[in-house]
């Protein structure tokens, strides 16, 4: 199995990135638990061309992307224990746009995947071409409800598809970027081990920060986690959020 990760979401400055090594210099040791999992929300459009014009604040363009990569690929010497993950919204069928992207931004080291009924074909061309490359698929958030129900809508292909998939990540917010349902966490990650997915590892986000992240004291040792929304004032990130949240997990960790 692969090492689980703490994951910062959303990040579009370089001073970002440095204040995030300045904050894990404190505490080299947590590479021996954890990756680090930087991520980059992209969506359709700034996927699709190169020279398309980044509005948002939240996401970057692929121009930005690949400032940041280089940039991240300069700085830090221990690449190993870090995982440039671009997180991106696409209707199943463009899949193939992230071609685009790994075109110009050839060091990213992955992607998350929040994908809607992906074409399980497309899944496994993207693993093959890109075999090195870690795939994080976000589940639907019903799935702590009813996993069985899940796993009955799947189709043969769709569940051989899911075995090309890296990391498996629910938002128990169900996108609202607060804290939702935690004691089905278990539970999912239990039945999908029963299913034949024992060699992935499981995360959650949702409403993650300093302030909840003692409610998953016990499950943290298990499971990836990842903060986006709460860390964010104004749509940029705010260091002060961050450095709690990141210091807070690293404590519960070690």
């Amino acid at each position: 199995m692969q090492k689980h990760y703490i994951g910062i979401t959303g990040i579009t400055r370089l001073e970002e990135i440095d204040f995030i090594l300045e904050i894990l210099a404190k505490y080299p040791q947590i590479y021996a638990k954890r990756r680090i999992m930087l991520g980059f929300l992209m969506d359709e459009v700034l996927a699709s061309d190169f020279h398309a014009k980044n509005t948002s604040l939240k996401k970057v363009s692929i121009p930005q992307l690949c400032a940041l990569c280089d940039y991240i690929d300069r700085v830090i010497s221990n690449k190993q224990d870090f995982m440039k993950i671009v997180h991106i919204t696409l209707k199943p069928q463009n899949l193939e746009k992230i071609h685009s992207i790994t075109e110009y931004a050839g060091t990213i080291d992955g992607f998350q995947l929040n994908i809607k009924n992906p074409d399980p074909f497309k899944i496994k061309e993207l693993k093959q071409a890109y075999s090195a490359m870690d795939l994080i698929y976000q589940l639907k958030p019903f799935i702590l409800t009813d996993i069985e129900r899940f796993f009955a809508e799947l189709s043969h292909d769709q569940l051989e598809a899911l075995k090309y998939i890296d990391h498996f990540l629910i938002d128990i917010s169900e996108g609202k970027g607060i804290l939702g349902n935690t004691a089905l966490i278990t539970q999912t990650y239990q039945y999908m081990q029963k299913m034949g997915f024992t060699t992935n590892t499981f995360g959650f986000a949702g409403g993650l920060s300093e302030s909840t992240l003692n409610l998953f004291k016990d499950l943290l040792p298990f499971y990836s986690i990842d903060a986006e929304s709460q860390l964010r004032m104004n749509d940029k990130i705010n260091k002060q959020k961050l450095q709690a949240y990141l210091e807070k997990a690293i404590h519960l960790m070690l």
